[in-house]
């Protein structure tokens, strides 16, 4: 994807970008024993945070009861299900951590 200097990523994008990193950990590890350290927490956890802007549809926004949605997140949760089979867990839970434009690149 081609982005123009100045220009903003949405965030979609940003959601994207996040889920990809996760998918190049998996890539990296050499089998069970030796899972990225990310992988190992994941394993460690059960858990896969999430971001997730509330207003940016239909990338990712909240429903009516203010669940977080959308073709980002829809993307991003078949790749916890991919993480799921690295890592030996089909049922890690996903957190979902609300993030702004301001504090995406803070974490």
């Amino acid at each position: 994807m081609h982005r123009s200097p100045g220009r903003p990523i949405s965030a979609g994008g940003l959601l994207l970008a996040a889920c990809l990193l996760a998918t190049a950990a998996s890539a990296q590890s050499t089998g069970g024993e030796g899972l990225s350290p990310t992988l190992a927490n994941i394993k460690n956890t059960h858990t896969v945070r999430l971001g997730y802007r509330e207003s940016s549809p239909p990338f990712s926004f909240l429903d009516h009861s203010n669940r977080p949605i959308g073709y980002s997140l829809e993307l991003c949760e078949a790749i916890v299900d991919e993480i799921g089979v690295e890592v030996d867990d089909p049922n890690l839970k996903i957190e979902y951590v609300k993030v702004t434009s301001t504090t995406v690149f803070r974490r």
